[in-house]
């Protein structure tokens, strides 16, 4: 329990600094639903769908689906292999709309174990295709991603009705030259509370804070904001609170 409450402390801190030096934050609603599916003990199907905007100008918003598929027991246990395709439709009144089609690669390693939390290293590249929706042209961009998190229980785990709190730092690099560099290159802090209310159905609620700027030729000098609601549905309770 010490350990879960000096890497709470640490998040609020370094959210309470970013915030106080930030010039702008822009906030955001994110709302999600994530569907698992076990074909086998190994292979997993998975996927989410949802919709995000920003509260303070309903001129943006965006939806998105996220079709994926994992591998578990990688290298005996402590890594999984997952993959997937996901599409974002971005609204923006004024400017053009945008399409954008994502597949991904990703490498989930559980390591280490510090007492009764298991760290998790996970690694993702991205091809981003995007299409203005005015023209016939798409463009691309490359992307890695790099996240490390845990997931720490703060009531019994009887794996039914109980809280856990999930909390993750994660960074964006672009790949080669990028052409969307709005949406990339950014540093991202998540904190939030989940509940498992049975073997079926969990719920979770996090606090994200994460670099922003409004053009492409700007410095990050802002900042999202983001409060994000998560309605899970698992079709197994398997291995649950190492999964991210």
């Amino acid at each position: 329990m010490k350990i879960a409450v000096f890497m709470i402390a640490a998040v609020f801190a370094v959210l309470w600094s970013n915030s106080a030096k930030a010039q702008e934050t822009i906030p955001q609603i994110w709302a999600d639903y994530h569907e698992h599916f076990y074909l086998s003990p190994d292979w997993e199907f998975y996927g989410d769908a949802g919709a995000r905007y920003q509260w303070d100008d309903p001129r943006w918003a965006s939806v998105y689906a996220r079709p994926s598929i994992r591998l578990h027991g990688l290298y005996r246990k402590p890594s999984e292999l997952s993959g997937g395709l996901g599409v974002f439709y971005n609204y923006n009144e004024g400017n053009s709309n945008t399409l954008e089609i994502r597949p991904w690669l990703g490498l989930l390693i559980k390591r280490p174990r510090i007492g009764p939390l298991t760290i998790t290293n996970y690694v993702r590249l991205e091809e981003r295709l995007f299409d203005t929706l005015d023209d016939s042209e798409w463009s691309h961009s490359t992307r890695l991603r790099y996240r490390i998190g845990t997931k720490i229980a703060i009531s019994p785990d009887t794996r039914e009705q109980y809280y856990f709190i999930p909390v993750s730092f994660e960074w964006f690099w672009d790949v080669g030259k990028g052409i969307d560099d709005v949406f990339s290159d950014r540093f991202r802090l998540d904190v939030g509370v989940g509940h498992i209310f049975n073997y079926v159905w969990t719920a979770e609620f996090h606090v994200v804070l994460q670099e922003a700027r409004e053009s492409e030729d700007q410095r990050f000098s802002g900042e999202n904001l983001i409060f994000r609601f998560q309605i899970k549905r698992l079709w197994s309770a398997h291995d649950y609170m190492s999964q991210q």
